[in-house]
């Protein structure tokens, strides 16, 4: 089972792209620290189509504080123009909650804290 789950804030405010059959993509980029609090990870984060639609239309910004219920790790493998294999890890977001207060580092915010996203 591939599970992510954890609090994040994001980096900058998310971004749409339209594939050619018109499936809309949410993309995201967060920071998450490690439970010492001494590491910042930056991680890319991407969702699809209705997901995506209401992610947007959050209208999330840079510095927002999200919960992740629900993602799942997914590896992105390609080769560069000179040929080399490159990879990088995605979070595909699933279950997301904006947590209200942007930069506050409450990771268990009250139910009225929290909005629903998907």
């Amino acid at each position: 089972m591939n599970f992510i789950a954890g609090t994040a804030m994001l980096v900058a405010a998310p971004t749409r792209f339209d594939t050619k059959t018109g499936v809309a993509i949410c993309n995201v980029r967060v920071a998450i620290r490690s439970r010492s609090g001494n590491k910042t990870s930056f991680i890319d984060c991407k969702a699809f189509d209705k997901r995506a639609e209401t992610i947007l239309a959050m209208d999330l910004q840079k510095g927002t504080q999200i919960l992740i219920e629900d993602g799942e790790l997914q590896e992105d493998t390609w080769t560069s123009n000179e040929g080399q294999k490159r990879s990088k890890h995605t979070i595909v977001l699933q279950k997301i909650y904006a947590l209200k207060g942007g930069n506050n580092s409450n990771t268990e915010a009250p139910e009225e804290d929290v909005t629903r996203v998907f």
